[in-house]
């Protein structure tokens, strides 16, 4: 997880998230993170699903991580 952040703070930016109907994050470069029921997807910027598979918790976490860190760095 702290390697996740501190690419995150070096490389990226979260730039909307979303926690209504599941977890979403969508980073500055155009990459886009999900777990939505119960589904993990990972979207390019070119909007193409790259992974599509199971959802874990530890998506969840990281996903819950870098919105936290987002918020921190506004």
């Amino acid at each position: 997880m702290s390697r996740f952040l501190q690419t995150l703070r070096t490389r990226g930016q979260v730039v909307a998230s979303s926690r209504r109907d599941g977890i979403e994050v969508r980073y500055s470069d155009g990459w886009t993170e999900r777990v939505r029921g119960g589904r993990y997807t990972l979207i390019d910027p070119r909007r193409r699903v790259v992974v599509d598979r199971p959802g874990k918790r530890s998506d969840v976490r990281r996903l819950d991580a870098a919105i936290d860190e987002g918020a921190r760095g506004r």
